[in-house]
């Protein structure tokens, strides 16, 4: 197999974990990365949703104290 180092970040190198290769963990993770890649777009897209929810259908200021920057005090 090809040892490729790990850098997060480019900062340090990782070692690689001390596990045997497997098929059927290399399927899982994938799997797993794939879900939660798309969970996270998806939740991304369901706020943008519910901000125009509440911009467009009731009318309420959300949308606009999201985007405005706030001066501290309330």
């Amino acid at each position: 197999t090809l040892e490729i180092p790990s850098m997060p970040f480019n900062l340090f190198v990782m070692p690689n974990l001390p596990l045997a290769v497997s098929d059927a963990a290399e399927s899982f993770w994938t799997a797993a990365h794939w879900y939660l890649a798309y969970a996270g777009i998806a939740l991304v897209v369901l706020h943008i949703l519910a901000a125009l929810r509440h911009h467009f259908w009731l009318r309420d200021s959300v949308l606009a104290r999201m985007i405005t920057p706030s001066s501290g005090r309330e």
